[in-house]
């Protein structure tokens, strides 16, 4: 976006500014003021979107010579910023239409107020006004799916198409960053767009009063440094730790704008649960206190015999602290590179770390770590891997199946309760006085203050990058990585010290005893988790090097993929049943926040005869979810038996703007007014509806 002679209200605007706006209108206001000179626009000096930017042009120029290898005509468009100059680059991108080449490289566009440099535009042969033939938009991106931010990009794009070559394209093509290409059809989209776009026109005429919230696109934004001192300035409800957008417009329609009005607030906003309201305000109580005082404190939370401190398996001395570092920009879709374990190896405490630099070695390292905790579990049956927030687990499953091996003892590990995310622990066992609950503002109540260079995780991205980037040679740079890790995994287990300490004080502040988790069978089901004898067989053959025919690329190669899909169906299956079992474990905040599910339900009241009851639930409205009716409904605080509780009856009207198809049909749901002892009682004739009371 910047100022020019012409176009819409002297702005030439960009499809990154229609996707900008998308995630989020408080940048676009932002952007306005700096294009017309009211405050300046910061440099770009984050490291990690440096190296986004970095990646993003090499897996572009990646695409343009396999383009190139082919042997089909490009032709490249000269890169220009004034009107003039873009104005020059469309003519040239046009004659290079008309001249039906291959593949023209970063077509530009303008008209209108917009402009916009595509890519690559890809030869199709449907009839056009240019003759046989038209074009299509290829766009190449780092992320792993399609995001609606490129969709909207990739929609422009494509009307400036249709303008020169009088058709528009069916679809347009999206160069994923791990190598995949997705093609979506452009009449899905179109109807979106234009809504879209119709909304930045609307704000750029009417400038509208915008307030900076938390979203996706902080992470990469160049002005998030200004927006974070505006919260402190604002002494923002931002800034309360775990408050939702949802929740932060409850409080502030009931006049409460401000974390230090939250910590004092006495009446509870409409529509608000009352146990949430309590939470909030002495999360904001807490972070006000150490604030004012410069100490940090906590508070023990009591979360029954089934959250909480009470989760905390006994110590064993085969636990093992497991942390992860991963590069999410290594080409292919990422490597998780260093697998850090604090209870195996040298040293005191002992840490082993195991390398990977490759896919290749991505899978020995993981096998590796699954064969090494599988023997400690047959030495300690009692021991545990203990993690912080959920990403080591779910790279274990990843890794299990993109390469296809050791799924029998992952799936007996997790039906084990073997890994243990102690984030979850600390969040229904101790309330913080931070303002978040990451593991380094965690830390500060038992460690001291960490060294090295590298210093989070983004960092060690970065600099496992530079070590890429040099040439592979610089062992310091692994060394940093290292010790990083290594003070991550002696953190976690200096955390679960410190939440044992703390049971001991919760049993003596509550006066009784915390109970510790039942350990279950995680023995694994032959013939719904392990593939039968025959197909193993099957299989190993198949990938047998030796085998006759199995002595070209071209044939060693087709027998490694029918070896894959012999047990297509049953890993489809199994990643299904991970995430089915996943909701399980959730906190009330993570089910409100998981787009599949529907968190935080309040049980109204029971409508009709007892022959044809509907019992009526209700939901906070802007929480996104995937219900349908008639959809099986299973309640994860009833265990984790695939049994349904009923089928949703009804969903009110002001619901269905975010109805899409559901996950295999069922829908979890977290209550709070329904007593346990009463599904049982339900179940046979119960049906949910949905309604827009309370």
């Amino acid at each position: 976006m910047h100022i020019t002679d012409g176009g819409s209200g002297g702005l030439l605007l960009s499809p990154t500014d229609l996707a900008e706006h998308h995630a989020c209108a408080h940048l676009t206001q932002l952007e306005i003021r700096a294009a017309h000179g009211e405050h300046e626009r910061p440099a770009e000096t984050d490291p990690m979107s440096q190296l986004l930017a970095q990646h993003g042009d090499a897996h572009e120029l990646a695409h343009l010579e396999a383009r190139r290898a082919t042997g089909c005509t490009v032709v490249e468009i000269p890169k220009g910023r004034s009107p003039a100059q873009l104005a020059d680059a469309e003519r040239l991108t046009l004659e290079a239409m008309r001249a039906g080449v291959q593949v023209i490289f970063q077509a530009t566009f303008i008209h209108e107020g917009w402009s916009g440099r595509a890519d690559f535009l890809e030869r199709v042969e449907t009839p056009s006004d240019l003759g046989a033939w038209s074009y299509e938009v290829h766009d190449t991106k780092l992320a792993a799916h399609v995001k609606v931010g490129a969709i909207l990009q990739l929609c422009e794009y494509s009307q400036h198409v249709e303008r020169l070559q009088g058709t528009p394209p069916l679809r347009f093509v999206v160069v994923l960053g791990n190598g995949t290409q997705e093609a979506v059809r452009l009449n899905d989209c179109l109807a979106y767009y234009r809504v879209a776009r119709r909304r930045l026109l609307g704000d750029l005429e009417a400038r509208p009063t915008t307030a900076p919230l938390p979203n996706e696109h902080c992470g990469i934004c160049r002005w998030k440094p200004v927006c974070t001192q505006r919260w402190r300035a604002d002494d923002s409800l931002v800034l309360v730790a775990g408050l939702a957008g949802s929740q932060r417009v409850k409080l502030e329609k009931a006049g409460v704008t401000t974390l230090a009005e939250l910590a004092v607030a006495t009446e509870r906003p409409e529509r608000l649960a009352e146990a949430t309201f309590h939470k909030l305000r002495e999360q904001a109580r807490l972070q006000l206190l150490e604030r004012t005082t410069g100490q940090a404190k906590y508070d023990l939370l009591d979360g029954g015999d089934e959250r909480g401190l009470a989760t905390m398996p006994p110590p064993s001395s085969g636990d093992i602290f497991f942390d992860i570092e991963g590069d999410p920009l290594y080409p292919g879709g990422g490597l998780e590179y260093l697998f850090g374990v604090t209870g195996m190896g040298d040293g005191s405490p002992p840490f082993l770390p195991l390398w990977a630099h490759d896919s290749a070695a991505e899978k020995l390292m993981f096998e590796d770590f699954i064969d090494r905790v599988m023997q400690r579990r047959r030495d300690a049956p009692g021991m545990h891997v203990y993690h912080y927030a959920s990403y080591e687990e779910t790279a274990v499953k990843r890794l299990a199946a993109r390469h296809g091996t050791r799924e029998v003892e992952v799936d007996e590990l997790l039906r084990g309760d073997v890994f243990v995310d102690l984030y979850r622990v600390v969040r229904h066992g101790v309330r913080v006085s931070k303002e978040n609950y990451s593991l380094k503002s965690i830390e500060k109540f038992f460690m001291k203050k960490r060294g090295g260079d590298v210093t989070d995780a983004a960092g060690s991205v970065i600099e496992y990058e530079r070590w890429i980037a040099g040439g592979r040679v610089d062992d310091a740079i692994l060394q940093q990585i290292e010790l990083y890790n290594k003070f991550d995994c002696d953190a976690t287990l200096a955390l679960r010290d410190w939440l044992e300490d703390l049971r001991t004080e919760a049993e003596t502040a509550w006066g009784r005893q915390l109970p510790r988790p039942i350990p279950p069978d995680g023995t694994a089901t032959e013939g719904v988790i392990a593939d039968d004898e025959a197909t193993a067989a099957t299989a190993a053959a198949l990938r047998d090097p030796a085998a006759p025919d199995a002595t070209t690329p071209a044939l060693s190669d087709a027998r490694q993929l029918l070896a894959h899909l012999l047990s297509f169906h049953r890993r489809e299956a199994r990643t299904g049943w991970w995430n089915f079992f996943d909701k399980h474990g959730m906190t009330s905040e993570e089910l409100v926040e998981d787009a599949e599910v529907i968190g935080d339900v309040h049980y109204e009241c029971a409508i009709g005869d007892p022959k044809d009851r509907v019992h009526r639930f209700s939901f906070d409205e802007s929480q996104p979810h995937r219900v349908r009716v008639d959809s099986d409904v299973i309640d994860p605080t009833q265990g984790r038996d695939n049994n349904s509780v009923g089928s949703v009856d009804e969903v009110a009207d002001r619901f269905h703007h975010v109805c899409v198809p559901g996950f295999a049909d069922v829908l979890p749901l977290a209550h709070d007014r329904l007593p346990a002892n009463e599904w049982s009682r339900l179940r046979p004739t119960l049906r949910w509806s949905h309604d827009d009371v309370g």
